[in-house]
């Protein structure tokens, strides 16, 4: 039985070449329907610039695919209209300018997203009412909207502080924030993360903010994926608002709340409802063995990674410490935990309340463990008792003694 085209219902079809699921009657039809085709047949190939040009030809802002919004500069716009406005320009540069998904890719992947429009839209010479109007409404838009703050792209490498990047941004109008200087550590968090979401920067590796605002969850991906969440969540909320959510251990409430939570990571609802103050002590340790291990991988000095000592003691670094290769084969047995798909970060944590650690990793098949590590684990595990029987004992005492 003879198929009709996919794209203009006509008879005496031919199949796509790459996936044959469905069938066209001319090479214009197949082109003519490959912004949509593209999803479903080759869809690991899928860019955000092919996100966008099929938003944007359906006279919408990709809203689906937070990267998509973050890369072409949606959260920089914050009323309706001022976003189809924005749908309606990306959509004249691919009909009318033939701006096709390749080339934005390009400018996306040199970092030159807004010298490639301007050369597109100022070098397209017309008189027409329609590209004069976008023309004008280019040049009187694009360093509010595409213009990156050039004085902070780096925040990680020192300069301005926190307060200096919101206030100049506040002042210029880029984000609806309003004046709240940091009272206590919360505060002074959340400023460090607008300046890193502002400057579209993920948080150095060694920072606090990885773990205080869940970075430390998944993988580098991972992070990019909440970088590109906060950034859209700060362009929507008041600063007040981010504050008090992160301070009360409801983030992810608020992410949730304004559409911005979409494909995070597991592990990040979690250590967010805990709080700043209420980390569980398990994601210490995950920060600190990756931090560490990087640095092993790069045969630098373990010595030098700052750590939570309390939260630390509680998984066996403590009276390891003279002997630097026992603490770092413990940490790379904590660092081959976590980064397993399997890994279940919760349950380490409650093992360790329990002082059966070592029993509880020696018991994940995916661990692998050889000779020296479960003997390792052995001598931590009962030291962690011991420490605990004493720790009991003294409570206890202390008690009897009032």
């Amino acid at each position: 039985m003879a198929s009709t085209c996919h794209r203009c219902d006509k008879m005496e079809t031919k199949a796509c070449g790459s996936c044959r699921a469905v069938r066209y009657c001319s090479t214009a039809c197949q082109r003519s329907d490959w912004t949509e085709h593209k999803f479903t047949c080759k869809p690991d190939s899928i860019t955000c610039s092919d996100r966008l040009v099929r938003a944007v030809t359906r006279d919408e802002a990709p809203h689906d695919h937070v990267e998509t919004l973050i890369a072409f500069k949606f959260h920089k716009v914050h009323l309706d209209n001022d976003t189809r406005t924005l749908v309606a320009f990306y959509k004249y540069l691919v009909t009318k300018l033939s701006i096709s998904a390749k080339i934005l890719e390009t400018w996306l992947n040199d970092m030159d997203l807004l010298a490639g429009i301007e050369a597109a839209v100022l070098g397209y010479k017309s008189q027409a009412e329609e590209h004069v109007r976008w023309v004008c409404w280019f040049v009187h838009g694009k360093e509010r909207i595409w213009q990156k703050v050039s004085s902070y792209e780096d925040p990680s490498s020192g300069g301005s502080g926190p307060l200096d990047v919101v206030g100049f941004l506040m002042a210029n109008g880029m984000i609806p924030i309003s004046d709240f200087p940091p009272e206590n550590h919360s505060d002074y968090c959340s400023l460090e993360l607008y300046r890193y979401m502002l400057s579209e920067c993920t948080p150095d590796l060694t920072s606090v903010l990885w773990v205080a605002f869940g970075f430390v969850a998944g993988e580098r991906a991972d992070a990019e994926r909440l970088k590109y969440a906060y950034t859209m969540l700060i362009h929507r909320c008041a600063f007040e608002e981010f504050v008090n959510a992160f301070r009360t251990g409801h983030l992810y409430d608020l992410l949730e709340h304004y559409k911005t939570a979409q494909h995070l990571h597991r592990d990040v609802q979690c250590i967010l409802q805990d709080g700043p103050i209420d980390v569980r002590t398990v994601w210490h340790l995950k920060h600190y063995v990756t931090v560490l291990h990087k640095r092993v991988v790069r045969s630098e000095s373990p010595l030098g990674v700052a750590f939570d000592e309390e939260s630390m003691a509680r998984y066996g670094f403590d009276d390891i410490t003279a002997d630097t290769q026992d603490w770092i084969k413990l940490a790379d047995i904590y660092y081959r935990f976590f980064w397993n798909k399997d890994a279940n970060p919760l349950e380490l944590e409650l093992a360790m309340r329990e002082s059966r650690i070592g029993d509880y990793l020696l018991h994940r098949p995916f661990m692998r463990l050889d000779e020296e590590e479960q003997d390792l684990l052995l001598r931590v595990t009962l030291r962690l008792a011991a420490n605990r029987v004493e720790h009991d004992r003294t409570d206890n005492f202390g008690y009897n003694q009032s």
